[in-house]
């Protein structure tokens, strides 16, 4: 599951990290980027927030490992490119471990 918010402060913050919080069984992650509420979709094939969701299904249709990348480890493309933060768990452990909530950006 990846939820993503356009701002830096959103009515659904509370409602979004709520959600998170439950989801203890499959990766998830909210990827953030403060371009506004309508994100990049008017731009050339949906813009950046398109493909962090073309990234998403790659990764999680196809095994892709380079779409992983995007969202996996310390070192992830969301996780050190300006101005993209993430939060995330279950997405840097194998299937059955446990992970605690990374936030990241």
């Amino acid at each position: 599951m990846v939820a993503e918010r356009y701002q830096t402060r959103h009515f659904l913050d509370r409602v979004e990290s709520d959600d998170f919080d439950l989801i203890d069984h499959v990766p998830a992650a909210i990827v953030s980027l403060p371009v506004g509420h309508g994100g990049t979709f008017n731009d050339a094939n949906g813009g950046r927030v398109t493909q962090v969701d073309v990234a998403w299904l790659d990764w999680q249709l196809r095994h892709d490992a380079r779409a992983a990348h995007w969202f996996k480890g310390a070192d992830c493309r969301l996780c050190t490119t300006a101005p993209w933060t993430i939060r995330k768990k279950h997405i840097d452990v194998e299937r059955g471990e446990a992970q605690r909530p990374v936030t990241q950006g």
